[in-house]
């Protein structure tokens, strides 16, 4: 079996989980083919999905979605026929809508969503001053889940005509779809920049930025574009970039929004629905 799994990965948790379950795929005898789509050019580009027998597809949660740039590039999609499994990773305050939404975006595009998993990994605004998420997820534990959840789709896409997974709507999804356009207005104000330091250029923040946001001539991302992914901050080798805004009451504010005590967090578990 071919598998094509496709991936936003901004800080590199949902990348770790992909990589986990094409490990785990590929010894079970299927070839995964890994497609990144993190780079602004790289979702410029089409995927041929007729070479697949069938599709994963994993995204951050940003919010309490997949970012709006995953959503339009699923809405450009355009039909495709194949059966598919999900996966989300989030930073511990809330899966939101993902599922549920993220659902209806695919199969409005003719795919056949059979399964479904969310892993806990470290919050991408752990960049930043006072800000600390589940600074050791993913764990051994999460890796884990993430190895059955493969061995369990991968015995769902060797099946014939299975059928779609039934997932509840969210109590707040009507609210959320409503409010889309004001977050698809909305400037970041939580930016990475490079603080006047010196660096080789090796323009990776630049080339893999994945709104086009980051100027690497002025160490400045445009807070219109940015999406505060963080991506630029976690694949600078040099290690010159950095949030510098203090996110302490951010971070308290959250906490106290989603009654986040430690204990709470600690409890968290990664799990997946079929």
């Amino acid at each position: 079996m071919k598998i094509g799994l496709v991936y936003f990965s901004g800080t590199g948790n949902t990348k770790t989980i992909a990589k986990t379950i094409r490990n785990e795929l590929n010894k079970l005898g299927s070839i995964v083919e890994e497609i990144d789509i993190t780079p602004y050019n790289s979702r410029r580009q089409e995927i041929s999905f007729e070479n697949y027998d069938a599709m994963i597809f994993g995204f951050p949660i940003y919010g309490s979605c997949i970012p709006e740039i995953i959503i339009e590039w699923i809405e450009k999609l355009n039909e495709q026929e194949k059966q598919c499994a999900m996966f989300f990773t989030y930073g511990g305050p809330t899966i939101g809508v993902a599922h549920y939404h993220t659902k209806n975006l695919l199969e409005d595009q003719g795919f056949r969503v059979i399964a479904t998993a969310e892993f806990l990994g470290k919050h991408s605004f752990n960049f930043g001053p006072g800000f600390n998420f589940l600074e050791d997820r993913p764990n051994e534990e999460d890796l884990s889940i993430a190895k059955e959840y493969a061995k369990k789709i991968h015995s769902l896409f060797e099946k014939e005509n299975i059928r779609s997974i039934d997932l509840k709507k969210p109590p707040q999804f009507d609210e959320f779809i409503e409010r889309r356009e004001s977050r698809q207005k909305r400037k970041s104000t939580i930016v990475p920049t490079r603080n006047g330091e010196e660096c080789s250029m090796c323009m990776k923040c630049q080339e893999e930025c994945p709104t086009n946001a980051f100027n690497a001539n002025s160490g400045e991302a445009d807070n219109e574009k940015c999406i505060s992914c963080m991506h630029c901050i976690s694949i600078c080798p040099e290690n010159v970039l950095k949030v510098t805004k203090d996110l302490t009451m951010f971070f308290n504010r959250l906490k106290s929004h989603f009654n986040l005590s430690e204990e709470v967090l600690d409890n968290r578990r990664s799990k997946y629905f079929i």
